[in-house]
């Protein structure tokens, strides 16, 4: 998907990952697969059939990661046919090795937005015990010369933390890449009032 500067703008895109230079601060595997149960069964056949969102499933934030994982998060339904909002990692076109939530029971993910000056960001979050997880979409205005082209730095990736601490750092690659949609995730995610990581420091 291209993107511009103004186009994240008027979308409202930020909030995913990782800076486009990619960071391999671990190269960590992130957590085990979640259980999955019979009576998941609605959302259990997208759920294995790829880490990334099912044909169908509208799309929250989805990318290839520079470790060759992907991502995603996606509207999944449950076994009464609520939507909601689930992350998937793993291997692209194989069964995930990690889905949160399995159901809407188990929790749900959080959504935070920011406005910068000729930019924004948007984060997706969630945690499993003190492990946190980040998506984030991010567009940066580099240059503030009169005149002069702003030159956005435009990022997404994913973030993993340790009891606060920043553990794992991938960028997305740009291949499969959705960055953060506005309304679905609004739509789908309680929002916060903060954003969870501050991914400028990763520079």
């Amino acid at each position: 998907m291209t993107r511009t500067a103004m186009g994240i703008m008027l979308s409202g895109a930020a909030a995913a990952l990782l800076l486009a230079g990619g960071f391999a601060l671990s190269d960590r595997a992130f957590a085990t697969v979640a259980a999955k149960s019979a009576s998941d069964s609605a959302t259990t056949s997208a759920q294995e059939q790829a880490a990334g969102c099912a044909t169908g499933e509208a799309v929250i934030f989805a990318c290839r990661l520079r470790n060759g994982k992907q991502v995603a998060v996606c509207v999944a339904r449950d076994g009464q046919g609520a939507r909601f909002a689930q992350y998937r990692y793993g291997a692209k076109g194989k069964a995930p090795e990690l889905v949160w939530p399995s159901t809407p029971e188990q929790g749900r993910l959080s959504y935070a937005s920011a406005i910068y000056s000729g930019g924004g960001e948007q984060q997706l979050n969630f945690a499993r015990g003190n492990i946190g997880y980040t998506m984030f979409s991010r567009v940066v205005r580099t240059n503030f010369t009169e005149g002069e082209p702003n030159n956005p730095a435009i990022s997404d990736g994913l973030v993993v933390t340790r009891s606060g601490r920043i553990i794992a750092a991938h960028a997305c690659t740009g291949a499969d890449l959705t960055p953060v949609q506005t309304g679905p995730a609004e739509r789908y995610i309680p929002m916060a009032d903060d954003l969870f990581v501050d991914v400028g420091e990763l520079r």
